[in-house]
């Protein structure tokens, strides 16, 4: 599951003990203590004090608190702890999570940020810029994650998880002077254009330089809602686990059930702003998690983890544009490689998604029920193969939108466990680009997550 998965699970379990009852560690935000084995008098007598009396939430002639002490007192020995750790035996988990970004800059392929999309600049034999637009893309979004998990036995976990996108991006093209002069178009072939070079403008560009050009006027705004991501499902296993190191390993399936944008407006082909919430196709995916427990003191406790998540998308047939239509060919020369004529073009393409790899290192501190995390990510994604029409595949990689990306992240976080008073836990974490080459920078980018368990196994077990 994701980089924070383990770490925001077991302190709902395990995160709140009585004094006389610690025997269990907690996950939140990985932070962890060792269990302590009391005294059988020391034990006996404050959960025989709170299964006495009933509470509000009678069972079995035991009061709520006293059914959840004893809950959390059989988790305990279970130890779990990190990202390695997973769900008991018999226990349902739920995760909702809603995160919120804005994209206004890339890391381009030197590593300096600039705007998302690179400006189209033109250019005569000498070196000297015929006309400079900047496309002004920019972003904003949010999204809903829900997962559900069930703990097969204590080390086996499946999950299950639906993410959601709502997005709204913009184009606001913007013309820069290319002269002393603050002329925005050449003068030489302003004249051959029929522009005025004082006066030439971005409406000018989308409404008729880019259709002399062979190209559609694009929209200029695109709006989604509830946008469907890749479903994707595991499973989780535990295969070792030790007092203060533990290692486990996921395998997971991507569904092609994203939104694959119409290719007449797809910003990875340079059509309109659209974003695909999909990679198109069938994918594959499995994780290594390792735990290093480096203090374990009463209801204090430092983890330290590290996970590496690879990742790869099959082959899959996606359809041309089609809105391409027959160029200027005076206006063309401006750049041929980049504007060939495409006003024939049908069919499909062969695209490929090919590897990516993920690395994340992160250190947990818990203190009681309040746990704090701080981790680094680095993330790499390779090239994807292309297979179709020279010219159409030449543009497409013009627009340096496709291409090996990668990027470095700080994220930090914090998780309040509700136990033993409500089986959840809230958290909130908050993430930073830090550098990378050929990828989008989200800014303002925050989380929130609910989680909540319970144990199932209770309707179909009789104690």
């Amino acid at each position: 599951m994701n980089t924070f998965r383990a770490l925001l699970t077991a302190c709902l379990l395990v995160g709140l003990l009585p004094p006389a009852a610690l025997a269990a560690d907690s996950l939140e935000e990985g932070l962890a203590t060792d269990p302590v084995t009391p005294e059988p008098v020391e034990t006996a007598a404050p959960i025989e004090a709170a299964t006495e009396k009933k509470g509000f939430f009678d069972r079995k002639h035991k009061g709520y608190l006293g059914y959840m002490f004893g809950e959390l007192d059989k988790i305990g020995e279970l130890d779990i702890y990190g990202v390695t750790g997973q769900l008991p035996k018999g226990y349902l988990g739920f995760k909702y999570q809603w995160t919120t970004i804005t994209a206004g800059a890339r890391f381009g392929e030197d590593g300096k940020k600039g705007p998302v999309a690179t400006p189209i600049e033109f250019t005569n034999g000498d070196g000297d810029k015929v006309v400079s637009i900047d496309l002004g893309l920019s972003g904003k979004g949010h999204g809903h994650n829900f997962m559900v998990s069930y703990g097969i036995t204590n080390p086996l976990d499946f999950y299950i998880e639906l993410p959601f996108t709502f997005m709204d991006v913009k184009l606001q093209p913007k013309i820069a002077p290319i002269n002393a002069n603050g002329d925005t178009f050449d003068p030489t072939y302003a004249a051959i254009a029929g522009y005025d070079p004082q006066t030439y403008g971005a409406n000018d560009f989308l409404f008729d330089t880019l259709p002399r050009l062979g190209r559609a006027t694009p929209p200029t705004r695109y709006v989604g809602k509830w946008l469907l991501g890749d479903v994707n499902m595991g499973f989780s296993w535990n295969y070792q686990h030790a007092e203060h190191y533990s290692n486990s390993m996921t395998a997971r399936v991507f569904l092609p059930t994203g939104k694959v944008q119409d290719a007449n407006n797809s910003l990875l082909f340079g059509t309109g702003p659209a974003l695909d919430t999909s990679i198109g196709g069938w994918a594959i995916g499995w994780t290594h998690g390792f735990d290093l427990r480096l203090l374990n003191k009463g209801l204090f406790s430092i983890v330290a983890s590290n996970e590496m998540t690879f990742t790869y998308g099959f082959k899959q047939h996606r359809p041309y544009p089609t809105n391409f239509i027959s160029p200027d060919p005076a206006l063309v020369q401006l750049d041929p490689a980049s504007f060939p004529d495409l006003s024939g073009l049908r069919g499909d393409f062969d695209y490929t998604p090919g590897f990516s790899i993920d690395a994340t290192v992160q250190l947990q501190i818990q203190i009681a029920s309040l746990g704090l995390g701080a981790a680094y990510g680095v993330s790499y994604s390779q090239t994807p193969w292309l297979d179709g029409n020279r010219d159409f595949l030449q543009m497409a990689k013009s627009l340096e939108l496709i291409g090996q990306s990668n990027q470095q992240s700080l994220q930090l976080g914090a998780t309040l466990s509700l136990l033993p008073f409500v089986p959840a836990s809230i958290g909130f974490s908050w993430q930073k680009a830090v550098r990378g080459n050929n990828a989008i920078v989200f800014d303002n980018y925050f989380q929130i997550t609910v989680q909540a368990f319970a144990p199932l196994y209770k309707l179909w077990t009789k104690e």
